[in-house]
């Protein structure tokens, strides 16, 4: 070969191919913003881990279990019109040792939606097209 012939993009020059550095464009419509509470903020005998953000029931927070956090998320993908993630955070008395984090770690594959930190949804954010 000469160096000239014809390549995927059909010229003779080479095909562009994506810049491995460059991660890609990501468009996120949504995110459910989960908070992983411990100790005393969990009502004794439940697995009532967690609260959705913005989601409260006469002005006071709804602590709900794995389950509940999985109804919410499924309905906000549904309802998407693009893709979603779970961004999780923690409340004064958690941590990343605590039971609810493990909990949610535990299911991240079958939630629906990437489980994000906050830096990782901000890093996403700057990555949207």
């Amino acid at each position: 070969g000469t160096g000239t012939e014809p390549t995927s993009n059909g010229t003779g020059t080479p095909a562009t191919k994506p810049d491995p550095a460059t991660p890609p464009k990501i468009q996120i419509v949504d995110a459910v913003i989960v908070k992983i509470f411990a100790g005393l903020d969990v009502e004794s005998g439940t697995e009532k881990f967690f609260q959705v953000a913005d989601e409260a029931l006469d002005g006071k927070a709804v602590m709900v279990d794995i389950g509940g956090v999985k109804d919410r998320v499924d309905k906000r993908v549904k309802a998407a019109k693009g893709r979603i993630v779970v961004v999780y955070d923690f409340a004064p008395s958690a941590s990343d040792r605590t039971a609810g984090f493990s909990i949610l770690i535990g299911t991240r594959e079958s939630l629906g939606a990437p489980l994000v930190s906050p830096k990782q949804y901000q890093e996403l954010l700057t990555k949207q097209p």
